[in-house]
């Protein structure tokens, strides 16, 4: 079951978009929650409640769509966020929380169904993609979608998951091809591999993660910030 959130204090955009979620029901297995304010969504996040995929309006009073996807990246949440709102004004802060998609309103229904059908494939690739990660004592399949980053320290590595860590005496050259094999790593730093998923924000000379990691970009990777920028609008934006 895929949970998925409105969050718009519009009751009519509201009633717009559900019937167009009712509507793609039928080709997956969905469940749909709705709030008229960030901090009805946040609450019900803090109280247990899932969100796959959450779409936010922008354009809100008092706690705006920006603010809560900020919010919500701080809590760890890393499911697909895609902005809904009249103005294209903010496209360009959206990148920021790692944002799927901006909709101007009011989408339609053919342009929702594609972005949903990719997300849901983008899901399966994301579910089963994994690597093996050897130590002394056993060998683990971690899926990537777990892996914030990796930090090479000596003749060690550090895969920071998203409960643990795992070190492993190891270098970048057992597990660097596969890891960036997939378009979601990036090397920021000679001695930092990260999951641009998993990036709450961007800093001059750091990346922000989840944990509350910090990871530093050498001015040798300083074209990593447009890396991830494009790793964000990697799917179009989808306009009116």
């Amino acid at each position: 079951m895929t949970h998925i959130v409105i969050c718009d204090d519009s009751p009519k955009d509201i009633q717009f978009l559900t019937d167009i979620l009712k509507k793609y029901a039928t080709n997956a297995s969905i469940s749909i929650h709705s709030f008229s304010s960030g901090i009805e969504f946040v609450s019900y996040l803090e109280n247990g409640g899932l969100c796959h995929i959450a779409f936010l309006d922008i354009i809100m009073p008092g706690f705006n769509g920006i603010e809560l996807a900020k919010s919500l990246r701080t809590l760890d949440y890393n499911g697909y966020l895609i902005f809904m709102t009249s103005s294209n004004d903010f496209a360009a802060e959206s990148y920021q929380v790692s944002a799927y998609s901006y909709l101007l309103k009011p989408a339609s229904l053919d342009k929702i169904h594609l972005l949903l059908d990719n997300i849901f494939q983008d899901m399966q690739v994301r579910d089963t993609s994994s690597i093996l990660i050897q130590s002394k004592k056993n060998t683990q399949l971690v899926p990537f979608r777990d892996i914030i980053s990796v930090e090479s320290n000596g003749h060690y590595l550090t895969f920071h998951l998203s409960c643990s860590d795992l070190t492993v005496y190891a270098n970048f050259s057992q597990y660097e091809p596969s890891l960036m094999a997939d378009s979601r790593f990036v090397r920021c730093h000679r001695t930092n591999i990260i999951n641009m998923d998993h990036v709450i924000s961007v800093q001059k000379q750091e990346f922000i993660m989840q944990r509350n990691l910090f990871v530093p970009i050498s001015k040798n990777f300083s074209g990593v910030k447009q890396e991830y920028i494009r790793h964000i609008f990697k799917k179009e934006v989808v306009h009116k």
